[in-house]
């Protein structure tokens, strides 16, 4: 979860916590619904973790998880053909790995209080453009 959300919290460490515990819930119950065929368990889930963080802090970024749920249930939805998806994914690990480190210099550059969706955007590009350049580096390109 992004540490803005918990930015404002006396007890942030034991909320982080329990998000990341929701988290982890969240996964394992995505992969049994997907077996059982019953994806109305996964978005009542994202729906219910969504709520409590609006209701803790109401802002955009606390509804991630029904919108993370919504876009991956239209995604598996979809018939995708193409090389474009599995060049997209080989940039995947690279930017989950380098991401954090972008967030930071997003929230440096820009103050505490850049729009969250800018600073998502800068994040994103920059981690993507970091992934490309560290895969370009012979000793980086095994692992990333």
């Amino acid at each position: 979860m992004p540490h803005f959300l918990f930015a404002r919290s006396r007890n942030g460490g034991m909320v982080a916590l329990l998000i990341t515990a929701l988290a982890l819930l969240f996964g394992a119950l995505l992969a049994i619904a997907r077996r059982l065929e019953a994806s109305w368990m996964v978005h009542v889930t994202a729906a219910v973790i969504s709520g409590t963080l609006f209701v803790r802090v109401p802002e955009f970024a606390s509804i991630q998880m029904i919108l993370t749920a919504a876009v991956f249930e239209a995604v598996w939805r979809i018939n995708i053909t193409g090389r474009w998806p599995t060049v997209l994914a080989g940039y995947a690990f690279g930017i989950y790995l380098v991401h954090p480190a972008w967030m930071l210099v997003a929230f440096k550059l820009f103050g505490p209080e850049v729009d969250r969706s800018a600073a998502a955007l800068f994040t994103f590009a920059t981690a993507w453009a970091a992934t490309w350049a560290l895969q370009r580096l012979p000793f980086a390109r095994q692992v990333i």
